[in-house]
């Protein structure tokens, strides 16, 4: 099985337990960003049983045709998803995806740099001194415009 996924998500461990569990070896490749995943396939880099794309990317994926109807048959665990999960705006009905993680892009500010408030996000847009040129974003467009949303006050889920 071929698994294209962000770098350092995949579990070893899981793997290892996966393939001793089912007999079924399962190759990695990863990537770096949406973009990057999504440029690759687009070109043909196709062979990949499971791609695991941010949910902001899933509409284009779905409209290009890059990835196709999940076959709930062979999902045995599909019934276990909550029914918050189920029926999602970016793939009503789950016909595309199942959910695997969840979660937000959190800040990191190292205090012995850095004493002032870590809640502001003015530290990105408008460094202080101490803290200009020490300053690295994710490269994931979605992230960055929320924080940069939210920094001019308006809502980052829109």
């Amino acid at each position: 099985m071929n698994l294209y996924n962000w770098g350092n998500y995949t579990s070893p461990e899981l793997l290892e337990k996966f393939e001793a569990e089912t007999g079924i070896k399962v190759n990695v490749t990863d990537y770096d960003s949406n973009d990057t995943a999504l440029a690759r396939v687009r070109q043909g880099g196709h062979g990949f049983d499971i791609v695991v794309p941010s949910n902001s990317y899933i509409p284009t994926w779905i409209a290009e045709g890059l990835i196709v109807p999940l076959d709930m048959s062979i999902v045995t665990n599909h019934g276990n998803i909550a029914p918050e999960w189920m029926d999602v705006d970016f793939d009503p009905g789950r016909e595309y995806t199942v959910p695997w993680q969840w979660g937000t892009t959190g800040i990191v500010v190292d205090t012995a740099v850095y004493g002032g408030d870590a809640n502001d996000a003015g530290i990105v847009f408008n460094p202080p001194e101490e803290l200009k040129g020490k300053i690295n974003v994710v490269p994931e467009m979605s992230d960055v415009m929320s924080i940069a949303i939210y920094y001019v006050g308006g809502e980052s889920c829109t």
